[in-house]
């Protein structure tokens, strides 16, 4: 649309909405009606803000309604004032003229339900009345569109929002409106122009829009959006990790609890999908209880019926016996944790600006150090087993185990340094181990792969390096200097020799033993203690085992998350 036609447009709805204004009145609350579903949380909000602040007559806080002129002219004679009355503006003592309707009358309001269940919530009942701007109710289908979509007096528009209207003005699931799509881009834009560029970054990418379209069809998933960080996102290179995580999103929500019904999706909303992502009631009877006891007081599913409830309650809990329910909000905690073990991933490999992580590592498999017909199976940290397997399954078995060896030791292993100490500096967590480092280029390298980064890993001895770190720690060169190095570091490392392992049995059964956390973080970074607890547990034969869990723990939020990303739905 060029730019004279859009002025053009906004002058044309500019006039028509001072056609078909009737004026502004005073109306009783009670009989509002509104399209849209109630935002429980947008609600209180509206009420602390009115207990201290009443803006009744503030134009801000207004609510558009349509009616016809033979019902206002009924109630305005009813109420004995004349038509122009509700042109002339506030009254300085009585306010806006307050209009009487019948018995039974509903007002068609175009929005603002939250504010309007906010007031009753602080208004006595005597007092229950609210500021309506009145409109013809034959306007214009972009002016009415635009009553409906002014956020003045509520919350500004989150990342979800933005995403959903500029999608339904593209034109996705019905016609297209290029004006009100560029009006929407144009207010992302001046919002934040990143996220603009992200926005349009998506819809070039017919994968990604796929899939983040969900919130479209599940408007109570949009509140997760987060189109600040796309460009994070895509720069992570872990394209087919993130489509898989994403396809579980569709599979769980659209699929399994709505069975792709789109009159069931609509009905899903905010409050409903806070509630039940990140939890996992087909395994936890905390969750089970906790949940159920919402849905019996219509906390959750409040706009099915009590039959509605109870069937989509059944399909819940079957969809969640072994992971947790995910929602774009977890998608983006769960990305952000991913990031450690995938900076602790590219020190083996770094991807071309077209490859993913992953498909850069099949680039650098070479099949060397295998045993035909059997695959290595990792099952801890010093014991791997042959188990027999297609060789073809040998790469991506393979690039599974790095991925948890990495999720056990991220924080052993930072990313590659740009700068001396500039990764430690900026984030402490961090705490780099030579030995991880280098039993992570092993593994990589007994599976197959092999690149110039791993053959200079596995060049130094992380115990040679450990030692000599130790000496000049304790005696900094500056100040000190040793009679003879090498000796005091080769007594060290003969040190090292005389430790005895632990069998791995004894570390598996300690670790399922204090696998348990009241409140496991249920997203994103785990804390250090759960990151202890579920080490042990971080391999092949346990991730993917069938077995479902009973209740949460770390270890089982660990596992879910590994699956949402490494297994398709």
């Amino acid at each position: 649309m060029q730019r004279s036609d859009f002025l053009k447009r906004e002058c044309e709805l500019a006039a028509e909405r001072s056609s078909k204004y009737w004026g502004t009145a005073s109306i009783n609350l009670n009989i509002f009606t509104f399209p849209s579903v109630e935002d429980k949380e947008n609600v209180e909000i509206l009420a602390d803000l009115f207990k201290d602040d009443f803006q009744g007559l503030n134009p801000a806080y207004h609510i558009p309604a349509k009616i016809s002129k033979q019902e206002l002219e009924a109630a305005l004679e009813v109420s004995r004032i004349p038509l122009h009355k509700l042109l002339e503006g506030p009254d300085p003592d009585k306010g806006y003229p307050e209009v009487k309707f019948p018995t039974g009358f509903r007002l068609q309001c175009l929005r603002g339900r939250s504010r309007a269940e906010a007031a009753k919530k602080v208004l006595p009942q005597r007092a229950r009345r609210w500021v309506v701007d009145l409109f013809h109710p034959d306007i214009d289908p972009a002016l009415e569109t635009t009553l409906i979509e002014e956020y003045s007096a509520e919350k500004d528009p989150d990342d979800g929002e933005f995403y959903c209207k500029i999608r339904q003005y593209q034109g996705y699931m019905g016609p297209a409106y290029p004006f009100l799509k560029k009006r929407w881009m144009a207010r992302l834009k001046y919002i934040k122009a990143t996220k603009a560029d992200n926005f349009k970054r998506i819809f070039r990418d017919p994968d990604f829009r796929a899939q983040f379209d969900i919130q479209v069809d599940i408007p109570g998933l949009r509140t997760g959006m987060k189109l600040g960080v796309i460009h994070k996102m895509y720069g992570y290179n872990i394209r087919d990790l993130c489509l898989n995580y994403l396809g579980l999103i569709r599979f769980v929500f659209a699929e399994k609890l709505c069975e792709n019904d789109p009159y069931i999706m609509r009905r899903f909303d905010p409050s409903t999908v806070k509630a039940v992502e990140g939890t996992a009631p087909g395994s936890c009877q905390r969750d089970r209880e906790e949940l159920y006891t919402k849905l019996l007081r219509g906390e959750i599913f409040g706009e099915f019926n009590e039959q509605e409830r109870e069937v989509i309650w059944n399909r819940l809990l079957s969809v969640s016996t072994n992971r947790l329910i995910p929602s774009l909000f977890t998608f983006f905690e769960d990305l952000n944790y991913l990031k450690g073990p995938l900076g602790s991933m590219r020190r083996l490999v770094q991807p071309s600006p077209r490859e993913t992580l992953n498909s850069a590592l099949l680039r650098i498999y070479e099949g060397i150090n295998q045993e035909p017909g059997y695959v290595k199976i990792q099952e801890s940290d010093s014991t791997i087993t042959l188990v027999p397997r297609p060789e073809a399954d040998r790469a991506d078995l393979g690039i599974q185990q790095m991925w948890m060896l990495a999720m056990r030791d991220w924080v052993d292993i930072p990313p590659q340094r740009k700068k001396a100490d500039s990764i430690l500096r900026e984030n402490p967590t961090y705490k780099e181990s030579p030995k991880v480092l280098y039993e992570l280029a092993t593994l990589t390298f007994q599976s197959g792969f092999c690149s110039n980064q791993i053959r200079e890993i596995l060049q130094t001895s992380p115990e040679d390096t450990i030692a000599r770190n130790a000496l000049l720690k304790a005696r900094p060169s500056e100040g000190f200097a040793y009679a003879d190095f090498n000796s005091c570091k080769r007594l060290i490392c003969s040190c090292f020799q005389t430790a005895t392992e632990i069998s791995t049995e004894d570390i598996i059964s300690t670790a399922e033993l204090n696998n348990v956390v009241k409140s496991p973080t249920r997203w994103g970074k785990p804390s250090a203690t759960e990151r202890k607890q579920t080490k042990p547990l971080l391999f092949t034969d346990k991730l993917h085992c069938k077995e479902n869990l009973d209740e949460v723990t770390p270890y089982f939020v660990r596992r879910s998350v590994y699956l949402a990303f490494f297994e398709m739905p």
